[in-house]
């Protein structure tokens, strides 16, 4: 903390605004999907992290507001710089551990998600969901598992907005996307995090843009 109070403290001094960015505790700073996908103890950590961190520099005037992580996304494989293998079938089970309650809460019935999805799923467990980017604006079963992610990707957010705001309920909390996630884009671009989604969460937020 004390590299913190010096950076910080100079950023005051010279008139500098800041929009710390989390990480991932234990993990790759920028893109650690394990982590990201476990909503258990990790999210509890992360909720720990915000609140003794946020709750810290809660009166300096050089936080301009705080953003959760960098371009949120879920997925099951590496991620540009993340060095080395994940367990892509582990993540994979962790992201769709509450899919079949998801369902069974939006639908009530077996018989009513079949007649919706005109299909004939023996239990809500036997639906598929595929993690990866898949554009089906024709298949119920692929919206809701995008809408599904979305709802997962609501509550990691608003745990930690929520535990932000409790320690400093003076500073403002940004989402920073990829341009893709921008408001006019489409469901299927976002795994968990889309904007429209989201966006009553935070105060604001900001799109990076790289020249092709």
């Amino acid at each position: 903390m004390k590299n913190w109070d010096t950076f910080i403290g100079l950023a005051e001094k010279h008139g500098i605004y800041l929009m710390p960015v989390g990480g991932y505790l234990g993990g790759n700073d920028w893109f650690d999907m394990p982590i990201l996908a476990d909503s258990g103890k990790a999210l509890d950590d992360d909720c720990l992290f915000w609140e003794a961190f946020a709750g810290h520099f809660k009166d300096n005037p050089a936080i301009w507001a705080w953003d959760l992580r960098n371009e949120l996304l879920y997925d099951n494989e590496s991620h540009m710089v993340t060095p080395g293998e994940i367990n892509a079938n582990k993540v994979d089970l962790k992201l769709k551990d509450h899919w079949s309650f998801w369902l069974e809460k939006r639908y009530g019935r077996l018989e009513a998600m079949n007649r919706v999805h005109g299909a004939k799923f023996a239990s809500f467990k036997d639906v598929p969901g595929s993690v990866k980017f898949i554009e089906k604006p024709f298949d119920i079963c692929a919206c809701d598992f995008r809408n599904y992610l979305n709802d997962r990707g609501y509550e990691w957010c608003m745990r930690q907005c929520d535990a932000i705001r409790s320690a400093a309920p003076g500073q403002m909390i940004v989402s920073g996307d990829n341009t893709w996630l921008s408001p006019d884009q489409d469901l299927w671009l976002a795994n968990g995090f889309h904007n429209r989604a989201l966006h009553e969460l935070f105060d604001f937020i900001t799109f990076h843009p790289y020249p092709a």
